[in-house]
């Protein structure tokens, strides 16, 4: 599968780029993108899952018990590193 960058105009469509020669035939999936909206962007938090506090963090990508024994329990690592 490969993606080709074109334009689209009073019923022709100009491809930039050159299609591989090897290819000889191919399904096309055309998605149109019209120049007359205005394009909408969803913000990247939208996206990301921000965790107040590194415990927190470190609960959701599995090393939670890596910083949860007995000789840090009672260090506070964001005043420590500054990050409050």
């Amino acid at each position: 599968m490969q993606a080709i960058h074109g334009y689209y105009k009073d019923g022709k469509i100009e491809i930039y780029g050159e299609i591989p020669r090897n290819i000889k035939r191919a399904r096309l999936i055309i998605v149109l993108e019209p120049e007359e909206e205005a394009k909408r962007y969803i913000p990247l938090d939208g996206f990301r899952i921000t965790p107040p506090t590194s415990e927190e963090e470190f609960k959701m990508i599995g090393l939670y018990n890596f910083f949860n024994d007995e000789d840090d329990n009672n260090i506070d690592w964001e005043d420590c590193f500054g990050l409050k």
